[in-house]
């Protein structure tokens, strides 16, 4: 049985930024950590902007992205506490 790696990102407002940061990371992760099974678990920490729907869109094209959206800012400790509670 393959050790897993959790990454967990909070994300506010950063619309244009999150595929790409999606593409690095996989690419690292593939690369560098190919004897580890991996997630990504990316938090909207209530974004106004279209942050969702381009988390939505990378758990869409991968199934090891795990997507979860908080309903308004809590700022980046609740945002990270969330993604540790979803970590396997």
């Amino acid at each position: 049985m393959l050790q897993k790696i959790s990454v967990i990102i909070p994300f506010y407002n950063e619309e244009g930024n999150i595929i790409p940061l999606y593409k690095k990371l996989k690419t690292s992760l593939d690369r560098d950590f190919e004897d580890f099974d991996y997630e990504i678990i990316m938090v909207n920490d209530g974004s106004s902007d279209k942050s969702w729907p381009e988390i939505k869109q990378c758990s869409l094209m991968d199934q090891k992205i795990i997507g979860l959206k908080l309903n308004k800012n809590y700022g980046q400790s609740i945002a990270m506490d969330a993604g540790f509670k979803k970590a396997s």
